[in-house]
């Protein structure tokens, strides 16, 4: 089976395109028997440009990411007339989204920049685009449940780089770090969740507790009311740099609020798991196959306060992380969800929507 995944991200928004069309294209082809999987910008197949015409010509199974407007309908008519098999694959809830969200003024009215505007909005191209796929995958299964309305939907999890992850040991350091790593569309799952005024509580009962944000939000981490020494803030890193971030916590945070946040994937907790890191997250969809491997609450500040002090306790007590309750058991789950395990359950996902094809 030849694989041509589309990728959508731009090189500053570079993050869903690694977990849905990188990670997997490099998964497939170390599986090897017969599987090629090769990658190409979204902009490639809009301007129909020569590489992507070789690129499609070659392809059997064509996955488009997200971008799904503009000449991009007419590319996917033509290319299903041409009996390639095309999957669409997304990872957010657009029609979610709401006024506050930074790609809100683009999803709903089509809004580029100051001086550019489609003359529909992506949404509502979006949803005519699904008809003209053969199905749709995505991490989430509300999404899926949400979208079979359009086409036919298939779960495909984030699957995680055991390779990337495992190569940063523990970094020693005074203190304890409480951590929590996210990108700038998170900030409802901060100031909405009831993390803050809980961390500010156990901070100031704690005072060798050091409460770190890393990626975003560094404005959020400066309004706690926290001597500057109890404050760290660690700017955005590449992918490949991440894990060396992820290697100071000696607690992740995982809060979410809100329907968005409902649709998101499990990314967090295999990146605590793989990583043994114990963590605290909020008891919604993305983390139910976690409700025994580690701390998840409602979303009320007493509840994460009081699931962060056991938590350090513990982290306090303990010989090291992989000692303590429920890492070691959240590890070998995150193990069993690696990309080169999931790169079969993703073929043989292509290979039944291709069988529905024909």
């Amino acid at each position: 089976m030849k694989i041509l995944f589309c990728h959508a991200d731009t090189r500053e928004t570079w993050n869903s395109s690694n977990w849905r069309c990188v990670i997997p294209a490099r998964a497939i082809n170390r599986l090897g028997s017969g599987y090629v999987a090769r990658l190409m910008d979204m902009d490639d197949l809009a301007q129909w440009s020569e590489k992507a015409q070789e690129m499609t010509a070659w392809a059997e199974v064509i996955v488009l990411e997200r971008n799904l407007f503009g000449p991009i309908l007419l590319r996917m008519a033509a290319l299903r007339q041409a009996g390639k098999t095309i999957i669409v694959d997304f990872d957010d809830s657009f029609p979610d989204l709401f006024p506050a969200h930074r790609s809100y003024p683009f999803w709903a009215g089509g809004i580029v920049d100051a001086e550019h505007r489609l003359e529909r909005p992506p949404l509502e191209q979006f949803e005519e685009a699904l008809a003209l796929a053969h199905a749709a995958t995505m991490p989430s299964p509300l999404l899926a449940r949400e979208w079979r309305r359009l086409t036919r939907t298939f779960v495909v999890p984030n699957y995680i780089e055991t390779q990337t992850y495992l190569g940063h040991g523990y970094r020693p350091h005074r203190g304890w770090i409480i951590g929590w790593g996210g990108g700038g569309t998170h900030r409802q799952s901060l100031m909405g969740s009831g993390v803050l005024p809980a961390l500010l509580r156990v901070a100031k009962r704690h005072p060798g507790v050091v409460v770190m944000f890393a990626g975003s939000h560094s404005e959020v981490l400066e309004n706690l009311d926290l001597p500057a020494h109890q404050k760290r803030f660690m700017d955005w890193t590449k992918y490949e740099e991440w894990p060396r971030t992820l290697a100071l916590f000696d607690i992740g945070l995982a809060p979410l609020h809100g329907v968005l946040d409902d649709h998101r994937s499990q990314i967090k907790g295999l990146e605590f798991g793989l990583r043994r890191i114990p963590w605290v997250g909020s008891n919604r969809p993305p983390y139910a196959n976690f409700k025994n491997l580690t701390r998840l609450v409602e979303n009320h500040p007493d509840d994460w306060e009081s699931a962060i002090e056991e938590t350090l306790k513990e982290v306090m007590a303990g010989d090291g992380h992989e000692a303590l309750p429920r890492v070691e058991a959240a590890y070998e789950y995150a193990m069993n969800q690696t990309s080169d395990q999931g790169a079969a359950q993703i073929i043989a996902t292509y290979q039944k929507i291709r069988d529905g094809v024909q």
